[in-house]
């Protein structure tokens, strides 16, 4: 699955997962010209969950609470409404959760300014997604297209920008026109391969194109990783654990700077009714937590070393953290 050595081990036990939170004021969330996010002037590598943008204000509470007690440092909700954001946000920043909110399905511009005004100022707020399936195509609904994720990011970023914008890319091969322009400051490549046609080696390469693509515009390159089923299909199936800890390493290793899982929960089918899986999901907090400052602060050398091996390794402080995953045919 993955290796690892360092020296000095425990030093790196004592960092929090995250950083502190101001206790009133907004966060400021920029993106350093490598590809790190960035809160407060302090290195942060988001790992974290979807929840679904079906689910009302006590479901979307309930899933940023288990997921922020577990450890994910990062929450992305959909409000069908915004009543409960208050509470919302006042959950994650107990846990020292960060919520990235999504809001722009079917609403345009000037209906989103007030609401880019009710959440802005939220200590635990990360950024704004801005655009899902995102490709060189149309796109479902609002926005439509490239151009209209271009309109959404230079409205956010003029009316706030100590924010991310970050969208959900739907894998369109190169992605030449999304990376056209700065159309947003974080992108996550969806990757969802385990019995869905597509094998579970592509996950290096595909993290490896977002890694290549972002550095373009000095974006923050993540990935949305599988943690479903698609609601019973016959061709779809949830990861296991062992699965999905290999796409983890698999993307971790071609130099992402953030993982989004997705999803917590689609139609009782996500990662809740997986006991299993979410119980291993957990694990990995501590093992991110681990070695968050060398994902973050090292400087990461990448080796193709054949037969689907690739090796990464980090040097920060005089340590070196070292990570071979198996990329084969599956």
């Amino acid at each position: 699955r993955w290796g690892m050595m360092a020296a000095s081990w425990s030093l790196i036990l004592s960092f929090a997962f995250g950083v502190e939170m101001p206790a009133s004021e907004a966060s400021t969330v920029t993106v350093r010209d490598d590809g790190v996010v960035l809160v407060d002037g302090r290195s942060f590598f988001p790992y974290g969950f979807y929840t679904d943008e079906k689910y009302d204000k006590q479901a979307m509470y309930d899933h940023a609470s288990v997921t922020g007690k577990a450890g994910f440092n990062v929450i992305h909700v959909e409000p069908i409404d915004n009543d409960g954001l208050d509470a919302l946000f006042a959950e994650a920043k107990a846990n020292r959760q960060y919520v990235i909110y999504g809001a722009w399905k079917g609403i345009g511009l000037p209906a989103l300014r007030p609401i880019y005004d009710r959440v802005r100022n939220h200590p635990a707020l990360l950024g704004y997604n801005i655009g899902d399936d995102v490709n060189d195509g149309t796109m479902v609904g609002y926005p439509a297209n490239v151009a209209d994720v271009k309109a959404l990011h230079d409205d956010l970023k003029s009316h706030d920008p100590g924010h991310l914008t970050m969208v959900a890319l739907g894998g369109s091969g190169g992605q030449t026109d999304v990376f056209s322009a700065r159309r947003f400051d974080a992108a996550a490549e969806e990757i969802y391969p385990i019995n869905g046609g597509s094998p579970i080696n592509l996950v290096y390469t595909s993290a490896a194109g977002i890694v290549a693509n972002s550095a373009r515009w000095k974006q923050s390159p993540w990935v949305a990783l599988q943690t479903f089923d698609w609601n019973g299909n016959a061709n779809q199936r949830m990861p296991t654990f062992r699965e999905y800890s290999n796409m983890l390493y698999q993307a971790i290793a071609a130099g992402v700077k953030g993982v989004m899982l997705y999803s917590y929960h689609v139609e009782n089918n996500g990662a809740d009714s997986d006991r299993d899986l979410w119980n291993g999901l957990k694990s990995t907090t501590t093992e991110i937590h681990t070695i968050q400052d060398f994902l973050t602060d090292g400087k990461i050398t990448k080796v193709d070393l054949g037969g689907g091996l690739y090796a990464s390794t980090w040097e920060f402080q005089h340590r070196v953290l070292v990570i071979v995953v198996h990329a084969g045919n599956y």
